[in-house]
């Protein structure tokens, strides 16, 4: 799987709160797998709309 690096821009508070709750349920430095199981269920749940690829 090829792999991408992205900017994105979030709220603070919001990204402080995230990586607390990410260390504190799955350990350091696990953030990336987080977001990216995240983003799967995301695309899983929500059907495609017409035009997309």
């Amino acid at each position: 799987m090829a792999e991408i690096k992205t900017t994105i821009s979030i709220d603070e508070e919001l990204w402080k709160r995230f990586s607390v709750h990410v260390i504190q349920q799955e350990g350091l430095r696990k953030k990336n797998d987080v977001i990216e199981e995240l983003i799967r269920e995301y695309v899983a749940q929500r059907p495609r709309k017409a035009g997309d690829k």
